[in-house]
């Protein structure tokens, strides 16, 4: 994947500069080149500073308890999602903990949780050269989680100058809560088929 996108990435710059040669614009191009690398940096600067001050509220928030409150909330709903893991193994609380620190944004909080909920699963995979159904939910679940924090656009909105950065955090919301109940549903239905045969 890696060396096609980075076959796209020369095809798009050679074009681009044999189009600009052939027209006798490359001084235009060069200027252009070095104005975007300005503005990609001072964006760069721009986001650290509403990163770090987004990732401090929730890491305050952290340290509050909110994720510890939040995971006890979804690990009550995981049990019925993953049928094949038997009750009380902490790999529901491991998963818990994860689906809530992407569910505030905290996705390099998420991460060391993703990862053991994973090596735990592949610990109950009867099948451990195959993917289990329970490997495959929680992948599913991580991909399209519900984001109440999208500490990452707002970021990204501040730096580019919005006056209203928060706006858009309704409607992502939305968005995200309805892919992911959409996935909980879709999940539930492919399970049940695969009953059924």
């Amino acid at each position: 994947m890696r060396v096609v996108l980075n076959v796209i990435w020369l095809v798009l710059v050679l074009v681009g500069t044999s189009v600009a040669a052939a027209r006798g614009r490359l001084d235009l191009l060069s200027a252009e080149v070095f104005a975007s690398a300005d503005r990609a940096i001072q964006y760069t600067l721009e986001m650290v500073g509403a990163m770090c001050l987004w990732l401090g509220i929730l890491r305050i928030a952290e340290k509050g308890g909110l994720l510890e409150v939040l995971a006890r909330v979804v690990s009550r709903l995981l049990g019925p999602l993953f049928p094949t893991i038997p009750g009380g193994d902490p790999v529901l609380g491991t998963m818990a903990m994860n689906l809530s620190a992407n569910i505030l944004g905290v996705g390099s909080a998420a991460t060391p949780f993703g990862l053991a909920a994973m090596r735990r699963l592949q610990e109950l995979n009867p099948r451990p050269l195959e993917a289990s159904p329970a490997m495959c939910t929680f992948l599913a679940l991580n991909s399209s989680v519900l984001l109440l924090v999208p500490s990452a656009l707002l970021a990204v909105r501040s730096a580019c100058g919005s006056a209203q950065p928060a706006v858009v955090v309704p409607v992502i919301a939305l968005v995200t809560g309805t892919s992911w109940v959409s996935c909980i549903l879709l999940d539930a239905f492919i399970r049940w088929r695969g009953r059924e045969r």
